[in-house]
């Protein structure tokens, strides 16, 4: 056999798979002898986040705005939200979807705008390992590089028909810092790791236990040995047999050679690569299934759900927001994402949160039913008005006062201005006669 046939068929122990014995048939990019691409990281805790913000995200509905004497008005959706690119299935959730999972492995998002970016038809999301960024003399070009080419074999595009959304950018750097590089290694940890452990339980090469003859007893022969192993597995081996009691003359005896429970648990392991991902992306640990104590409790998880959209969200979709309202025509028309239904809560909840801002004339009583995607009631309209949140007329005070002066009631409504109404004609105070309402006052 050859050197690789012999490495291949071989177990493997973690000192190996992690980089300290084979190094030269399993070296990669990372400490762990792992190499770490785009598309590996998404099967490692780092792929977990990724996967969840661009599902969270693109799922999330937008509006198209223009700002109004201060007022935000709703316009027509553009073209290119109904239809993203001139594919007849690609839908707008797929594409936010690519543009976030471009941005958080890249760090950079490539948006091509067909025919351009200033009125565009059409939106292409660009594989960022392809687009190489140039600025020379105050112009900023991008270099699209052929699908399996060289550099700088592929088409240029200027600013006006490129869309460039970078992550995080150092001072005076034009491309955003790749995600992938700062989650390399812990990617390629948890990978060796799995790696390892499929080997490990595919290979089996741990013996469950040894015979030992003492050396008085002299050198066994094959044979014997043999006879000696399939008796002793024909008396206990398979679950029917287990537990039953054995006999080992000659002073032989049984050696044990497993791996407890807890020598072969990676879950200390598991743990600390998922916590390392939710940290560098603003993940809470309960929304990748961490079974952590702490984190558990219901207003831990509420208020961190809270967090995950502060700090994980919205930073994202305001780069998304400011470069896809430049789309829109007009500088006074912006695009906004709708973060509420992420923040949604119980039916209960979401009841007393309405009845407050109805109560408090904050929101309209169609605004409601809309949100809850309840048809339009004809019969309500405008705020809701109560004793407590409306303001009385000022004159029925002073209507109250005359009629509790003796005046009669209609006389009074005439003088303040207000609607006649039906009255018994009784007189409001006891022993008070009808009187005519002063002139002038």
């Amino acid at each position: 056999l050859s050197l690789t046939s012999r490495l291949v068929r071989r177990a493997i122990t973690p000192a190996q798979i992690w980089g300290s014995g084979l190094d030269d048939y399993y070296a990669g990019d990372t400490a762990a002898g792992v190499r770490v691409t785009s598309e590996e990281v998404m099967r490692a805790a780092a792929g977990a986040c990724i996967r969840l913000l661009a599902d969270d995200i693109s799922s999330l509905p937008i509006d198209f705005y223009r700002k109004v004497n201060g007022d935000s008005v709703p316009i027509p959706e553009p073209d290119w939200y109904s239809y993203p690119t001139a594919r007849r299935w690609d839908t707008w959730p797929h594409h936010v979807s690519q543009v976030v999972v471009s941005l958080l492995t890249d760090g950079n998002a490539f948006i091509e705008g067909m025919p351009n970016s200033v009125s565009p038809e059409y939106l292409n999301v660009l594989d960022p390992r392809r687009v190489d960024i140039r600025q020379q003399g105050g112009e900023t070009t991008f270099m699209v590089n052929a699908e399996n080419g060289f550099p700088g074999s592929g088409r240029e595009y200027t600013d006006a028909q490129m869309m460039h959304i970078p992550w995080v950018t150092l001072p005076g750097r034009l491309r955003g810092l790749n995600v992938i590089d700062a989650t390399k290694e812990s990617s390629g940890l948890e990978l060796a790791a799995r790696e390892w452990a499929s080997r490990f339980f595919s290979n089996g090469a741990t013996l469950g236990g040894i015979i030992e003859v003492p050396k008085e007893a002299g050198a066994m022969s094959r044979e014997a040995a043999e006879a000696l192993r399939d008796q002793f597995q024909y008396r206990h081996q398979g679950r029917r047999k287990a537990f039953a009691f054995g006999v080992l003359s000659g002073g032989a005896r049984w050696v044990q050679n497993t791996v407890s429970p807890e020598d072969a648990s990676l879950a200390p392991l598991w743990r600390h690569v998922l916590e390392e991902a939710a940290r560098l992306f603003h993940v809470p640990p309960h929304l990748l299934a961490s079974q952590e104590s702490g984190g558990q409790a219901y207003a831990s998880v509420e208020h961190r759900s809270i967090e995950y959209v502060q700090h994980a969200i919205v930073p994202i979709i305001r780069r998304l927001e400011e470069a896809y309202s430049r789309l829109l025509p007009g500088a006074d028309t912006f695009v906004k994402w709708n973060v509420t239904a992420l923040l949604r809560g119980d039916l209960k909840t979401r009841a007393e949160a309405y009845s407050i801002l109805l109560q408090n004339r904050i929101m309209q009583l169609p605004e409601a039913r809309q949100l809850e995607d309840l048809r339009p009631d004809p019969d309500l309209k405008g705020y809701l008005s109560t004793p407590n949140n409306t303001m009385p007329d000022s004159r029925l005070v002073d209507l109250q006062r005359l009629i509790d002066s003796g005046f009669d009631p209609q006389a009074a409504l005439a003088y303040l201005g207000l609607p006649p109404i039906s009255h018994t004609g009784g007189i409001g105070t006891p022993g008070q006669t009808p009187a005519t309402p002063p002139v002038g006052g």
